[in-house]
Formats: C-alpha cells, structure tokens, sequence
C-alpha cells in the first residue's frame, strides 16, 4: 500500500523494553518516533499501537495523531522507558489514544494476516482497506464491552481527559461521530430496562472532555441565518420555533462541504437549516441534498 495516501496505521511497540500503558495512564499524550514509514502522516491520521510483550502481540490501543514533524519540546517520557539510554533526538509525531481493547485475541498478528495484512510489522505501515474495516468490526465489539461496563465510549482509560472524534481520520464519518450499538440495539425492551436500572445514578459523574474544534466565524454564520431569513434552505419550511433569548427565528448554520473534509468557512459554503435537516446532514449527507445546498449557498452569495 502506497503510505503517502494512509489514514490509518499501525505502529510497533516493544512493551518489554516501554512501559506503554503505565505512560498513558499518567501522560495521556506521547511522543513518538517519526520514522521514515511515517514521513506522510498528517495529523488526525488514526493509529493501531501493536504491543509486543513476552513474546506475544496484540494490537493494544487504538489512537490519533495530534501532531506531526514535531522537533522541539518534547515530552518527557524517560521514567517508563526500560533501556539504559533511551533519548531520542529528531522528528517526532504526537500520539493520543482514545481505546483500549479487551478483545486482544481478535487482535493478534494472525488474525491480522488473515484479514488482509502484507507487513510483518517491523516498523509502522499504513494499512489496507481490508484490514482498516476488519478492525472497525473489532471496534464495534469493543465499543459495546465498554458501555456495557459504564466507560466513557471511545476513552482508552477511565478519567482520560481528550476525547478524539474518529471521523477526523475517516471523512465517510460525519462530524458527530455518534454510534448507536448493535449490542445495545439487539437488546430487548425487558433486558434494557433491566440493564438501564442497574445504570441508574442520582448524581452523574463528571468529568473534563477536551474536544477538537475547527475555529469559524460568528459573522459568516449569523450571515448564513439572515438570508435564510426564518426559512430552513433544505426543506424550505420555517424555523420549528424561536429562540427565547432572541425572539428569533431558530435556525442552526451548516458547512455545505464539512470543515473537517477541508471544506471553506467563507459565506458560499455556508447555509441555515432546522434542526432537523442539520442533523440529517450529518448522519445522511445526502449527495442530492448536497448538491441542492450547494447551489443555494452560491446563488444567495451572488445576489
């Protein structure tokens, strides 16, 4: 597979030489080698850390890329490190998981090899499209294990504070990247009452998410909501209701092609739509509709 095209990896870790889970539980973000493999990564790439310990490995963690052609300011990270000289002095990726996997046994070099994987993994390798949707069935597996424990969905560890959305290294996600489980959905009316039950809890816990947001402008979307004066532009009905604060119309402004598919926040790629056809956007985006938006956005900014 050609990497300068890779969205998703699989990086090698020698967990007999790298305390790797002992590192994330304090430091949460690492440092790591930006190896000549991994020359075009770009940032929101999604990586598989292979962990090979007592001569066995499994694919441990499941992360993204924060940063890429990192030289300076490094993370210290010597204290989990078990070789006698560990520094490192050149390029550097940084690294956030967001999963851990109990299924490890699905994740083995065999069952790797057997899904599609041509590398021996002796250094990172970006991974085919046969591998990469295997492994989203295993994430599917793991996403129920953890909510049926009661884990914050998507966290490798239980008060880790950053929460990566997946459709960052996956433009076919939309941006909410909301998964509704097959566990969960399989389950009868009696065995989710009994189980939502035993979930119960006066007082939630609370804890700090850190989210990824792409900056945009107040104006452009405040522009985007005028001109639509009241009416959504997808299915040209009026605003559902009015904002109590403003008296307003209620409308909500839509990037036509998403920022995070490197989509302009300029006024023709901007619209305003209900809530619930800016929902439908992002869970259907529609190529119609689309196209639809993309005219509305071009005409309205030439009038």
């Amino acid at each position: 597979m050609d990497n300068s095209v890779a969205k998703e990896w699989i990086i090698p870790c020698n967990a007999n030489s790298y305390k790797i889970r002992e590192a994330l539980t304090k430091l949460k973000i690492l440092d790591w080698r930006q190896t000549k493999q991994l020359t075009n990564a770009k940032v929101g790439d999604i990586i598989y850390l292979y962990c090979k310990y007592n001569g066995k490995g499994a694919i441990w963690f499941k992360g993204a890329i924060l940063k890429v052609n990192k030289t300076d300011d490094f993370i210290d990270d010597s204290e989990f490190s078990l070789e006698t000289d560990s520094f490192y002095e050149g390029r550097c990726i940084e690294i956030a998981m967001f999963r851990e996997y109990d299924v490890i046994d699905d994740l083995t070099y065999d069952k790797l090899k057997n899904a599609g994987l041509k590398s021996r993994l002796q250094g990172a390798v970006g991974i085919s499209e046969s591998v990469a949707n295997y492994l989203h069935e295993i994430d599917e597996k793991q996403r129920a294990i953890d909510r049926f424990d009661g884990t914050i969905p998507d966290t490798c560890l239980s008060d880790f504070p950053i929460k990566i959305y997946e459709s960052i290294g996956n433009p076919n996600n939309n941006d909410d990247s909301i998964v509704i489980d097959e566990y969960i959905r399989g389950l009868s009316i009696n065995e989710l009452k009994e189980i939502a039950q035993k979930k119960e809890t006066i007082k939630p816990k609370n804890y700090i998410s850190e989210v990824k947001q792409i900056e945009r402008s107040p104006y452009i979307a405040e522009y985007a909501k005028r001109r639509a004066n009241g009416i959504c532009q997808l299915c040209n009905k009026p605003a559902p209701f009015n904002n109590p604060k403003t008296g307003e119309p209620y409308l909500e402004s839509h990037h036509v092609v998403w920022l995070s598919q490197s989509g302009s926040d300029t006024i023709d790629n901007t619209v305003a739509l209900c809530p619930n056809c800016h929902k439908k956007m992002h869970y259907v985006n529609d190529s119609k509709d689309v196209e639809k938006l993309k005219l509305i956005a071009l005409s309205e900014d030439n009038t």
